[in-house]
């Protein structure tokens, strides 16, 4: 209960620094919605009586025009308020979405690994993603909640005046209306977990059918139909599923209409008792007549809204733990951050992944020299990457210690810690709109250092075939006069950015894997020209980068099992050796011949 109260307290804070008027606009909206209905029915009351009294024309008239004008008046600012509301509702909506994603650029890396980070976004992403979810709905629910309060207030006092049985059936009604919206919150909550997958899997298929990339496949494979069918059996579920909710709102339904039918009946004989005894007036009929309906609704809205309001302010709860998650890496030191690498140095580093069950990492013992050149080479899912990523500061160990120049990593501020790395990973996401504005990445231009990395990157042999040059857009969606880069231009792209920051230390995850063997030995040896005076790691499970380097290891689960220079690696005939011996044809200096061709038996297709 404390931290959904810790939420609409976020959620009020949120709406204050967005825009102040919204408050008055909001609290103006709500009186305008309650006082209409009833202004409406006090007109059609007073202009009866009017009427009645045998006035002339002239007066009626004068009656009337004042009762429209007020009327005009309170219909223009609810139309105000109604437009200023709805816009107000999606500008908000859409800078909150826009205050997750920047919020998720910084949130520390830890925050964003395993099951439980993916479902929080997730579940965050789902409240924002239309105007009727969590962050509107929330506030748009408390809105009902209020006015259908106000209103059955308002009713109830009116019709207690005729008959004090109302509050009998009144209540009698609210306890229905009760009963029937826990049994359906019951239901939702207990349908929840089955909704969810079913959605994800909805989701996840509409995208897939949409993505350009499965085409091909589709149409050779004749897989449109199968695509069809799990999308009928996936919306089946989904209508089996909400059978019973709806069931239960058309139970609803019929008792408010019970009830409607039996206020009204006994509004309408105590309203005529009434006028025959001379208590009220013939025209206040109108009023009793109207008001059972409208309490009947206002009841109904009010049981609704709440309902609603505790539902949506339940997903809006991981907003809120969204944005005030604590931080796991070190943001306030000021350790200085050394100019020169001396060391990086891996203390019994062991790292687990957020619900697995096995370290990735285990007890790893390492130190880097200064400008040194290490190959870090080993199978898929040894361990590579993640200790690339402990070496980065992304991550943090589960134990042990990761130093540079004998000084834990873990004590100096992180975001300093970045600027010591340039690294370059196999993963290609484009940002900017141009080649040029994605190598600079912000960094001030330096026309002969921009030169030098993209002859050394290989980007400049790219730059010259297109007809803009560096300023050819490459981001399709924003730009439609753009081009799709290849592969392996991609990497060179992604290089060029790494060559330009210039850092300490040089880092390639397997950047290369989209290019052909040859060509990846001639981007390694490019890039080791460049990385002269600096430490420069590189990971691969491709050999091409390993022949030059000062040290190799070879990594296999989580532990370094061999380490050496090329040669003492091959002599030693073990993991490293076979490794490159499946690969060696790519890397030899010199072939004398082709290997003769195989044909296997049954020919060639």
């Amino acid at each position: 209960m404390k931290e959904k109260w810790q939420t609409l307290k976020f959620l009020v804070k949120l709406l204050w620094n967005d825009d102040k008027r919204f408050f008055v606009i909001y609290l103006l909206d709500m009186i305008l919605t309650v006082v209409m209905p009833i202004y409406q029915l006090f007109v059609s009351v007073q202009l009866i009586s009017v009427l009645r009294n045998d006035i002339t024309l002239r007066s009626f008239v004068h009656t009337l025009l004042l009762y429209m004008g007020i009327l005009i008046v309170l219909e223009v600012l609810k139309s105000y308020t109604v437009t200023f509301l709805e816009k107000h509702g999606e500008s908000f909506r859409i800078s909150v979405s826009g205050e997750v994603l920047y919020a998720r650029m910084k949130l520390d890396y830890p925050l964003l690994v395993g099951s439980k980070a993916t479902e929080l976004f997730n579940s965050v992403t789902r409240s924002l993603d239309h105007p009727e979810a969590a962050l509107n709905g929330t506030i748009n629910s408390f809105s009902k909640l209020l006015i259908s309060l106000f209103s059955v207030l308002v009713y109830i006092g009116f019709l207690v005046k005729l008959d004090l049985n109302f509050l009998l059936l009144i209540m009698v009604l609210l306890l229905g209306l009760i009963g029937i919206k826990h049994f359906q919150n019951k239901l939702v909550s207990k349908n929840h977990g089955q909704r969810v997958a079913n959605e994800t899997k909805l989701e996840y298929l509409n995208h897939t059918m949409g993505d350009q990339r499965i085409a091909k496949d589709v149409r050779l494979y004749s897989m449109s139909s199968w695509f069809k069918n799990i999308q009928n059996h996936l919306l089946s579920e989904f209508e089996a599923i909400i059978y019973p909710e709806n069931q239960l709102a058309r139970l609803e339904g019929v008792f408010v209409l019970l009830m409607l039918l039996i206020m009204t009946a006994l509004a309408y004989y105590q309203s005529i008792e009434e006028i025959k005894q001379g208590h009220i007036e013939v025209q206040n009929f109108v009023v009793y007549a109207s008001m059972v309906p409208m309490l009947t609704t206002s009841l109904a809205n009010f049981i609704d809204a709440t309902a609603k309001f505790i539902q949506h302010n339940s997903k809006l709860v991981d907003i809120y733990r969204y944005f005030h998650q604590e931080s796991v890496l070190n943001h306030q030191s000021n350790s200085p951050i050394p100019n020169e690498i001396e060391s990086i140095e891996f203390r019994n580093v062991s790292y687990t992944y957020p619900n697995a069950e096995e370290a990735v990492i285990n007890q790893l013992n390492l130190k880097i020299s200064g400008n040194e050149k290490l190959a870090i080479v080993g199978e898929n899912g040894a361990g590579k990457t993640t200790l690339i990523k402990l070496l980065l500061g992304l991550l943090k160990p589960s134990h042990g210690q990761v130093l540079i120049n004998n000084q834990e990593v873990s004590k100096l501020n992180i975001e300093d810690y970045y600027h010591l790395f340039a690294p370059v990973f196999q993963d290609n996401y484009l940002f900017t709109l141009t080649i040029k504005d994605t190598v600079l990445q912000g960094y001030p231009f330096d026309q002969e250092k921009y030169q030098t990395v993209l002859k050394q990157s290989g980007l400049d042999q790219v730059i010259k075939d297109l007809s803009k040059g560096d300023q050819t857009g490459i981001v399709r969606q924003v730009d439609h006069e753009g081009v799709y880069l290849s592969g392996g231009q991609l990497q060179k792209l992604k290089l060029a950015q790494a060559l330009y920051k210039d850092a300490p230390v040089l880092v390639l995850d397997e950047p290369t894997a989209a290019l052909d063997p040859i060509s990846e030995s001639e981007v390694y040896q490019n890039y080791l020209q460049f990385s002269k005076g600096k430490m420069a790691l590189f990971i691969s499970h491709r050999l091409a980068s390993t022949q030059f380097c000062d040290r190799i290891i070879y990594l296999r689960k989580g532990q370094v099992i061999e380490e050496g220079n090329h040669q003492s690696l091959l002599a030693l005939k073990g993991a490293y050796y076979h490794l490159f011996e499946t690969q060696a044809y790519y890397y030899r200096d010199e072939i004398e011949e082709a290997p003769e061709e195989v044909i296997m038996e049954g020919g060639i297709i």
